[in-house]
């Protein structure tokens, strides 16, 4: 579950580094094993420095790839229920659903405020960090083709990673 998590988190920050919502940053080639079959383009767009051609590629070839399995969900055939519409939509408001235990949905304002704690109850602070909405989010970028969901999801990603993140990724 963790390494899906991982791969549709690296498809969704790809998706916003082509939609010039965040600076491109070459180091993040680094990461990447660009002698896995299937990245042939971006590794040769790397090799000449053209970083916005190397991260198109790279948005292609996850585009186009099949066979990816994800265990809750039908891949070939994504669906959303109203109810998941509904938290995709109130995320982009940064009105978050954590837990059906916690209605309504509270909103973290528009500079999210991941310490806010509306209920002092621990298990509202745990659900918020497990960003349930997050998957709903994708589906309903999957779906829609709206932009504005992946580059929510990444804006809200990255938001979080910043004051979260181990010290020695150097992010």
């Amino acid at each position: 579950m963790k390494i899906t998590k991982y791969i549709l988190s690296f498809i969704f920050l790809l998706v916003v580094l082509c939609a010039e919502a965040q600076q491109l940053r070459k180091e993040a080639f680094g990461l990447l094993n660009l002698d896995y079959p299937g990245l042939e383009k971006v590794k040769a767009a790397y090799d000449r420095q053209q970083w916005d051609e190397a991260a198109k590629a790279l948005l292609d070839y996850y585009r186009q790839r099949t066979g990816i399995g994800h265990p809750d969900i039908d891949m070939q055939n994504i669906k959303i229920s109203k109810e998941e519409q509904k938290w995709a939509d109130d995320a982009l408001e940064h009105t978050f659903f954590v837990h059906k235990g916690y209605q309504p949905s509270y909103n973290y304002g528009k500079d999210i405020n991941w310490q806010y704690w509306p209920v002092q109850d621990n298990e509202l602070r745990w659900q918020l960090h497990r960003h349930k909405w997050f998957t709903p989010m994708g589906k309903a970028y999957r779906i829609s083709g709206d932009e504005k969901y992946a580059k929510e999801w990444a804006y809200q990603y990255m938001d979080w990673i910043y004051p979260h993140h181990t010290p020695h990724y150097n992010l």
